[in-house]
Formats: structure tokens, C-alpha cells, sequence
């Protein structure tokens, strides 16, 4: 009688559960399989219960933002939020997402417990967001309490792209005496191989070295067939 009252009782069933699991699954990941769906449920009660909070932005590539570079900066709050409204100007080639960058924002809201600013900003300029953290999915309910200024402001500096594009130096040309002479500069010409080509569309190196004298570089060609031959400096690969 006394097993009988025992077999039915909630904590013996529960520790029988518990024991039935052990064989089959390490005890960690039991442990975690019950803390995640804690850790959710106590998430709109830390937002409605905090008294203070705090904000973290990241940098995760690189430390500045510049034209036709690619950056992801990570943001967050301490109350674990379930969404975030944004109002701003997002650099262009920029958006707001989520930590697996799947999310879009809706109508100036993204759900996402952390935020992430991911993309190639195409234009250089200074932009602003605020980025407010909120209890409920839809950017409603209980928000981060107001140690001022009570939302996470950030300043966006996208730095234009410093790259010099390659110029190719002009060639000067001179025919005597069935030769063809090419100069140029041999200094701006850093960078670049003189090639030829005989139909504009495929270009071939030349394998004779030019002589450099006083920063010029030249070299000459003997001209002896009638067939066209063009030249030009082109960038090294």
C-alpha cells in the first residue's frame, strides 16, 4: 500500500523523469534545456523590475567606418529586451538586424534581444540614430529606465574612401630613322607594364626592359613591318 501511494505521488513521478533522462542525455545539457526557457520568461520582468541598465556597443571588424568597407557593430542593454524601435538616418548600404543577420526592421522596429548595424556604407557624412529598447515584440511596453539620456544614441562617421585610383603616365612618342622612340615618366609610372596589342583587345607583355635615365623611362622599336602595333602603360595585377 504504501509503494502504491508512493508511485502515484508528483515528486517520485519527477524523480523517475529525471533518471529515465540520465542515460540518455549528459546532465549539462538538461541543465541548459531548462535555463533557456528561464532566462525568456524573466526577460520582460527584468525590463518592467530594473532600476537601472546599461548599454554596450561593438565594433566587431573594424574600429571605423569608411566608404566601400565592410562593418558590423553589435549593440545591446543590460534588461534584455525583446525589441528595439530605431529612428535615425542609417548610412546607405547599411541596415538594422538581428544577432544571425535574418531580421529586417518593420516600420522602425526590429525584433531582436541584441541588435547588430551590418553592411558597406556607400556615402561618406555623419549619421545619427536612437535605438530604444522595449519589453513587448513590437517595440511597445516597459523600457530601459532613464539614467539619462534613456536611450542608446549613436553617431555613425562614415570616412569617404581614401584609395588613389591608378593614372597611367602619358606615353610621348617619336619615329627616326625606322625606329619608334616611347618616353615617359618613369616615377608616376609605378605600378604600371608597358604592353602591345595588334587589335585594341588583347594586350601582351613586352619582355624588353626600358632604360631609366633622370626619373625618364624610354625604350625603342625597331619599325620594320607595315603592321599596326599599339602600346599603353596598364596597372600590374
Amino acid at each position: 500500500m504504501l509503494m502504491l501511494i508512493l508511485q502515484r505521488s508528483p515528486i517520485v513521478k519527477m524523480i523517475a523523469y529525471t533518471k529515465h533522462l540520465q542515460p540518455n542525455a549528459p546532465v549539462v545539457r538538461i541543465i541548459q534545456s531548462i535555463a533557456i526557457p528561464a532566462a525568456t520568461l524573466a526577460a520582460p520582468h527584468a525590463v518592467s523590475g530594473a532600476s537601472t541598465s546599461s548599454y554596450d556597443v561593438e565594433y566587431i571588424n573594424t574600429p571605423e567606418l569608411k566608404v566601400g568597407v565592410e562593418a558590423v557593430i553589435k549593440f545591446s542593454n543590460t534588461i534584455t529586451p525583446r525589441s528595439w524601435t530605431i529612428e535615425g538616418n542609417l548610412p546607405p548600404g547599411m541596415r538594422v538586424t538581428d544577432l544571425r543577420l535574418r531580421k529586417s526592421a518593420v516600420n522602425g522596429v526590429i525584433t531582436a534581444d541584441i541588435g547588430i548595424i551590418t553592411g558597406t556604407p556607400n556615402q561618406a557624412g555623419t549619421y545619427d540614430l536612437v535605438l530604444t529598447p522595449w519589453s513587448n515584440v513590437d517595440g511597445t511596453g516597459d523600457t530601459a529606465p532613464e539614467p539619462e539620456p534613456g536611450a542608446l544614441r549613436i553617431k555613425l562617421t562614415v570616412l569617404p574612401d581614401q584609395t588613389t585610383p591608378l593614372v597611367a603616365p602619358v606615353i610621348v612618342f617619336k619615329k627616326q630613322n625606322n625606329t619608334l622612340t616611347l618616353n615617359w615618366d618613369a616615377t608616376a609610372a609605378d605600378g604600371f607594364s608597358l604592353k602591345e596589342s595588334y587589335d585594341l583587345g588583347t594586350w601582351l607583355p613586352i619582355n624588353q626592359e626600358p632604360t631609366i635615365s633622370d626619373g625618364d623611362a624610354s625604350i625603342i622599336f625597331p619599325l620594320t613591318s607595315s603592321v599596326s602595333v599599339f602600346y599603353r602603360l596598364e596597372p600590374e595585377s
